[in-house]
Order: structure tokens, then sequence, then C-alpha cells
């Protein structure tokens, strides 16, 4: 039996890992943001959507304008960028003195991640053939790549409560460093 082509030729295991990456940053961030909030810095339950709400908001602000970063800077360099504020906004977050500091890092980290998922999409439906390409294609690719999603919300958020188990700051060490391993990924995606 001839072995299949790969749905992702030349590139699968970097934009599977590039797309983990960010879901196991997103999962470990509103799996355990707001235990974090609670458990490190002592807010109130009732206020610890805190630590969600401005993760979101600033991840729907960074997709929606993700074309247009990308435009300006190109895909390998937006991805790079949004890779580096997201350590950087998880390092902060390891190191808060305070909630507040805290909810501007979840918010910040909402930013970096935001850029990366839509330009992994993209990456993925360029892999398929691009626009051109078949259909059924297509919607094999990106329901495969979309498989990915499941993996890393997984290990984000378990990862995270596991080395966490007696300090959130340490947890939240892991993905500050998992999304680290996007940077030397990000070339490869030079057309997305």
């Amino acid at each position: 039996m001839p072995a299949k082509s790969s749905p992702f030729p030349g590139a699968r295991s970097a934009s599977s890992a590039r797309r983990r990456a960010v879901l196991q940053v997103d999962t470990a961030a509103t799996t355990w943001g707001p235990v974090f909030l609670h458990t490190v810095h002592g807010l109130a339950v009732g206020s610890v959507a805190w630590a969600t709400l401005p993760y979101f908001v600033a991840a729907l602000a960074a997709r929606m304008g993700a074309a247009a970063t990308r435009a300006c800077l190109g895909g390998p360099r937006t991805i790079s960028l949004g890779a580096l504020i997201a350590a950087a906004a998880l390092a902060l977050l390891v190191a808060s003195p305070s909630g507040p500091v805290a909810v501007a890092a979840f918010a910040l980290l909402g930013l970096g991640v935001g850029v990366i998922a839509p330009l992994s999409f993209t990456a993925a439906a360029r892999l398929a053939g691009g626009p051109g390409a078949d259909r059924a294609r297509l919607d094999a690719v990106v329901a495969r790549f979309n498989q990915f999603n499941y993996a890393g919300a997984l290990i984000g958020a378990v990862m995270t409560g596991l080395v966490g188990s007696g300090n959130l700051r340490i947890g939240f060490a892991v993905p500050m460093v998992l999304i680290l391993g996007i940077l030397p990924l990000a070339r490869q995606f030079a057309t997305t």
C-alpha cells in the first residue's frame, strides 16, 4: 500500500508545533489565570475573571490586526514579535508583585499570542495549496491542523497545573519557555 502524502508538505512539524505552543499558552492563561490571581495575589473569587477578560479582549484586538501587522512586518517577524511579547508577558506574570500587574501581564499575553493563531491557520491553508486548492484537501488539512489545538490545550492546562501545584508562579514558567519554541520556526512561514 503506498504511503499517503502529508497534508503539511515540508512544514507539518513546524506548523503544528507553533499552533500547539499557542494553545498551551492560551489554555494555561484561561485555566489557571483566575486561580493565579486568587492564590498568588489574594483577589476575591468574584474578581478573578479579570485574569481572562483582558486576555481575551487583547487577543481579539491582536487577531483583528494580525493581517495588517503581517503586511507591515512580514509573517516571520510578526510571529516572532508575538512570541517575544508573550514570553515577556509571562515573565512579568511570574514576577508580578500585585494583582493589577498580573492583570496587565495577562492583557499583554493576549496581544502576543493573539497574532500567532490566525497566521497559523493561514499557513495551514497555504500548505494545502492556497486559494486554488481542492476544497476537500483544504478542509482535510485545516481539520488535521486543528487537531493539534486539542493536544496543545491539554498540555498547556495540565502541565501548568502539575508543575505549579505548589506555586503557580513556577507553573506559568512552563508556557513562558514553550512559547519561545516558536522563534526558530517562524522563518519557515515567510509567506504567511
